[in-house]
């Protein structure tokens, strides 16, 4: 701000405790949600990879500053060693079109580093006509009880702290804690 660059923004990374730590918080039980009548959790399936990025970039139109996943870039994200489909979370409507998903990377690079196995949540998505349904709740309740039985022992996750879908509450009253802040400047002209 010193340089005339206002804060325009504010990410927080956030994390949540899967098992009891000694140095770390008692974790937190991972809810049993249900999904809304007419929706079904899928397995995330190479051939579910575009109809996934289709959704994404969907559910992130009206996010700031999110630009649509273009093909190569989406299926980099996805093929890259660290993105684990079997830990990721998938949700479709009865005609099987994809209406949310969590993508879940397990960075094992970090483990030693950090001290602690831990899963990241990269994306989480929920198409606009079902929001406020319980869908991204019932998909994070399920993606944190997969790390957990892969035996990862932390899921963090980073979010704009201004999102409009109220994504900050939701991750906190899923167990989640702010464990670091940035700041976003903006030039103005």
């Amino acid at each position: 701000e010193r340089a005339g660059l206002p804060a325009v923004r504010y990410t927080f990374r956030m994390r949540r405790d899967l098992v009891p730590s000694g140095e770390r918080s008692a974790a937190e039980p991972i809810p049993e949600l249900g999904l809304p009548d007419g929706l079904r959790f899928a397995a995330w399936t190479p051939e579910r990879d575009e109809a996934a990025r289709v959704a994404k970039n969907a559910a992130f139109r009206d996010h700031w500053g999110s630009q649509p996943s273009p093909p190569e870039a989406w299926r980099h994200l996805v093929g890259q060693s660290t993105a684990r489909r079997e830990l990721s979370v998938l949700v479709v409507d009865e005609a099987d079109e994809i209406v949310g998903l969590v993508l879940q990377l397990v960075p094992v690079e970090d483990f030693e580093r950090q001290g602690y196995a831990s899963s990241y949540l990269q994306l989480i998505a929920v198409t606009r006509p079902w929001r406020r349904r319980g869908v991204a709740a019932s998909m994070m309740a399920r993606a944190l009880r997969a790390s957990l039985d892969a035996g990862l022992e932390v899921a963090a996750l980073d979010v704009d702290s201004q999102n409009p879908s109220g994504a900050l509450a939701l991750y906190e009253g899923m167990g989640f804690r702010v464990v670091e802040r940035e700041q976003t400047h903006q030039l103005e002209y």
